[in-house]
């Protein structure tokens, strides 16, 4: 895949910049469609994720999944995170931030940027489509969420919604395909707060105590009890919390 050969679709405002994107893929094979301004925005878990007019990103990425050669095991969702991170290291290299598996990019303990991943089959083709939602300027909408919220603003960063977007656009379409599933993990652990040993919970079982012990090339986690038995996290289980953030 190439930007010259995606479908671009800016909007003034979107219910959803996911479902724009699923109804365009029905007459192009690569979309991007982007927003300032979203009213219904969906995040993970079945969260609602806030766009109010003139204050994030909301961009829309869609792609058959028949058209590349990649394995069906490919970590999307961890390969999108990756090229936020490098997008915001690009275009705000003073901004400090890590990446909350499996694609959250936080400011110290506040959300900034969330990630959704989404597929739909017909006539046995996968289309998938990956949206994604930057804070960019303060708004009293955020601060009426149920977990803390960051803007690029409140972090004391400047950024153009439209270069972010085509930014994000570029690096996203024209390495997909062309990287592979070792190095996508590789990047993901340089921008994530894990690091070996370091010690975590899931939410799901707060008392609990386990090592991070590694990322796998599918994008699951490893981790290890206090007996050293293993077990492995998929991307859509469970959230988890680092109870010794590492320094980045």
């Amino acid at each position: 895949m190439s930007v010259k050969d995606c479908y671009v679709q800016q909007l003034t405002q979107s219910d959803s910049t996911n479902d724009d994107a699923f109804k365009l893929l029905e007459q192009h094979r690569t979309v991007a469609v982007w927003t300032d301004y979203q009213t219904s925005g969906r995040g993970s878990r079945g969260r609602q994720w806030a766009c109010p007019q003139g204050c994030g990103l909301a961009l829309s990425l869609g792609f058959y999944l028949n058209d590349l050669d990649l394995p069906q095991s490919f970590p999307y969702p961890i390969y999108a995170g990756v090229i936020v991170a490098q997008a915001l290291k690009q275009v705000t290299p003073k901004l400090g931030f890590h990446l909350k598996w499996p694609n959250d990019v936080f400011v110290g303990k506040k959300k900034l940027a969330g990630i959704l991943c989404e597929s739909r089959w017909r006539d046995g083709c996968a289309r998938t489509v990956v949206g994604i939602g930057i804070n960019i300027n303060d708004h009293i909408e955020f601060n009426q969420l149920s977990q803390p919220v960051i803007s690029l603003q409140a972090a004391q960063v400047s950024t153009d919604i439209r270069h972010l977007s085509n930014v994000l656009q570029s690096l996203f379409i024209n390495r997909l395909g062309a990287v592979s599933p070792i190095d996508i993990t590789q990047e993901w652990l340089s921008f994530s707060n894990l690091t070996p040993g370091v010690a975590i919970s899931l939410n799901s079982e707060p008392q609990q105590s386990y090592e991070f012990v590694g990322l796998r090339t599918d994008g699951q986690l490893e981790i290890s009890d206090a007996a050293g038995r293993r077990r492995v996290i998929q991307q859509h289980d469970i959230g988890l919390t680092v109870q010794q953030e590492c320094k980045k």
